[in-house]
């Protein structure tokens, strides 16, 4: 049997039937470099809102998103322009204004993540942040299942909450 579908639509089309208001949402890039600027133009032009945005160390279009009333939560390990602006002006305004939830990450926890819901498993532990106190000040997630364990090697922590691939 031979599908006929196409997966091929406009952006316009996309964004209309996957971006959904509430949805979790991951958007690439790093700092001013390959954001998908279209793609969030067009979330944007169409006012979707309270989204839950996922971003490594995104800049432009995370700061855009944000701007355009399109976010209510973010977890992201840096959101900034590079030299131009350490920090993004809407992403700051924002956090000071609490106006948004953001959980703060380091980049290789937000690296473990991604590479974790692209392997299908729910966490990889880390030893990454122990002696923090980023478990303590976490964020929107306090109440998670973050776990720490002791071994004769020293102690690991991980969340078991995860992200997920469309589809999965």
């Amino acid at each position: 049997m031979e599908n006929t579908d196409s997966k091929v639509m406009r952006l316009h089309e996309a964004v209309e039937k996957y971006v959904t208001d509430g949805c979790h949402l991951s958007i690439g890039g790093f700092t001013l470099n390959r954001n998908p600027m279209a793609a969030v133009h067009e979330i944007i032009r169409q006012e979707k809102r309270d989204l839950h945005v996922y971003a490594h160390s995104n800049g432009q279009g995370v700061d855009e998103l944000i701007g355009g009333r399109c976010v209510s939560r973010l977890e992201i390990a840096y959101g900034g322009t590079g030299k131009f602006m350490s920090t993004c002006i809407r992403f700051r305004q924002a956090v000071q204004e609490q106006t948004i939830a953001v959980e703060d990450y380091s980049n290789f926890q937000m690296t473990l993540r991604f590479l974790a819901g692209a392997m299908g498993i729910p966490f990889l532990p880390t030893r990454s942040s122990l002696g923090t106190d980023i478990i303590e000040k976490w964020g929107f997630s306090k109440n998670s299942d973050i776990k720490t364990h002791g071994f004769p090697t020293g102690s690991w922590w991980w969340r078991t909450t995860r992200l997920t691939r469309v589809g999965s």
